[in-house]
């Protein structure tokens, strides 16, 4: 078998990066390991190169994200009778949990319960409870695992998550059970606001998008990440969104937390907190609750 120069970038607890390294160590395959989550020279060589997830795999320079094993047998040149041990994955770590869609014609056609601007930790999780409690749920975010939780080198304190993972990782999973539950993610940029009617218009390159309640949940640089709200709602001067402690703003059936509130505690764990807290919200405002639902 001709020589390659295969370098593996993984990540603690990544099931993937251990499917990557087993089957390339059942075809005899020589690999150089360089761990993400111990490492912050590796991490930052991905993030250089705009990889955010793991596994990521180079045969002679050339990119494989995630275990795509007809990718890998076909950059060394391995035959389809060698090992067939493994079932084969299309779907990886990163692959599965790309829920981002392209905006379509049938979103903007469509008035949503809720709609949460920002992907991050704080979107995400309003995204779980908002689609689990049967509110159609969309998530708008305009760069897809580039947010501050995704660019997390690790986290390892996050309750329920007993194996350290990268800030994509974790960000990812959340994404995804979201989407499981029924919420959708489309890819966009918010230009601009407009919350004077009872049906909130946000205002995209490709038209408007129409919702009952509205999260948001753009993280982490006030004033800039909130320009686009411009006099929507109330923000202090800093540009923060100033909110009551249901994370209502001055208009009702809009919420704002993570980062686009002010918070001194920038933790992934508060973000979410804050989804779970928008949602609950958006789920008595838009059903016309006396009291909140109980969901667990």
């Amino acid at each position: 078998m001709a020589k390659f120069e295969v370098i593996v970038y993984i990540s603690t607890g990544c099931p993937y990066c251990e499917k990557v390294k087993t089957q390339l160590e059942k075809w005899g395959i020589e690999y150089e390991e360089r761990n993400v989550s111990l490492h912050k020279e590796y991490f930052d060589q991905l993030r250089k190169n705009k990889i955010f997830g793991t596994p990521a795999t180079y045969v002679n320079g050339k990119l494989i994200l995630g275990f795509q094993e007809k990718k890998f047998k076909k950059a060394l040149g391995i035959d389809d009778e060698v090992n067939k041990e493994i079932p084969s994955e299309t779907n990886n770590s990163t692959v599965e949990a790309e829920v981002f869609e392209q905006l379509d014609k049938d979103v903007l056609n469509t008035v949503y319960d809720f709609v949460m601007i920002g992907g991050d930790a704080a979107g995400a999780s309003a995204a779980v409870y908002s689609a689990s409690a049967k509110l159609s749920t969309l998530v708008i975010d305009k760069a897809a695992k580039s947010e501050q939780v995704a660019l997390t080198q690790k986290i390892a304190k996050y309750p329920g998550v007993r194996e350290e993972v990268t800030g994509f990782e974790l960000l990812t999973r959340m994404q995804a059970q979201a989407k499981d539950f029924g919420a959708k993610f489309v890819r966009s940029n918010v230009i601009s606001v407009n919350f004077t009617k009872d049906i909130k218009e946000i205002i995209v390159p490709e038209g408007k998008i129409l919702a009952k309640a509205v999260f948001i949940a753009v993280g982490a640089k006030a004033p800039s990440s909130t320009d686009f709200i411009e006099e929507a709602v109330c923000r202090d001067d800093e540009g923060y969104i100033v909110v009551d402690d249901h994370l209502r703003t001055n208009v009702p059936g809009v919420f704002a937390g993570g980062d686009a509130r002010r918070n001194p505690f920038k933790q992934t764990v508060i973000s979410a907190a804050d989804g779970a807290i928008a949602a609950l919200g958006a789920d008595e405002f838009v059903n016309k609750r006396t009291k909140l639902k109980p969901q667990f």
